[in-house]
């Protein structure tokens, strides 16, 4: 069998395990010690003891680790176990619209450059606007979708301008990438 530590899963690279071979006979109880013992990681010998010690860093998404224990030159035990290294995954892309003069207007006084802002991991991550399509709309009022000012403004584009003509009372403006 093969013993452990601190379980066989890691969790974004961090932590390590002690594996241990143990071979017993029949239904034997008492642990049988081995003439000598080897350890390998994907078929790779890495150690010639019957415990290791492994480091999460060591591991890229899995490892197949197996030991075999010798007695009077010969294989009596073998075993393995693998070992998983699992990320929380990539931080999710946060899109927030920046607007050059507010976002509340009055006495339909409207004048404003809404600029399309992707971040990650709390980085901009596209500031020249080219590595993605920004695809902006417009609701109106009422509930309606502006299909009109959509097409007219469906070219990807990281900035608008917003003035009088586009808006008639109130109206939402959204952006995707």
């Amino acid at each position: 069998e093969v013993e452990t530590t601190n379980g066989l899963q890691f969790k974004n690279g961090k932590g390590s395990t002690t594996l241990t071979a143990r071979i017993y006979f029949g239904s034997d109880a008492i642990e049988t010690k081995a003439d000598s013992y080897s350890w390998t990681k994907d078929g790779t010998l890495v150690a010639n003891v019957q415990e290791i010690t492994v480091d999460a860093s060591g591991i890229d998404g899995k490892a197949v680790y197996a030991y075999k224990a010798t007695v009077n030159e010969k294989v009596v035990a073998s075993r393995s176990v693998t070992i998983t290294n699992v990320d929380d995954g990539t931080s999710p892309i946060n899109l927030v619209i920046d607007s050059s003069n507010g976002y509340q207007f009055k006495n339909n006084i409207i004048n404003t450059t809404f600029t399309a802002i992707l971040y990650q991991n709390n980085k901009e991550i596209d500031s020249d606007g080219t590595k993605f399509a920004y695809i902006w709309s417009k609701t109106n009022s009422d509930g309606t979708v502006d299909t009109a000012w959509n097409l007219a403004h469906q070219t990807s584009q990281k900035s608008i301008t917003i003035t009088n003509s586009d808006v008639w009372q109130r109206a939402t403006f959204d952006c995707t990438a």
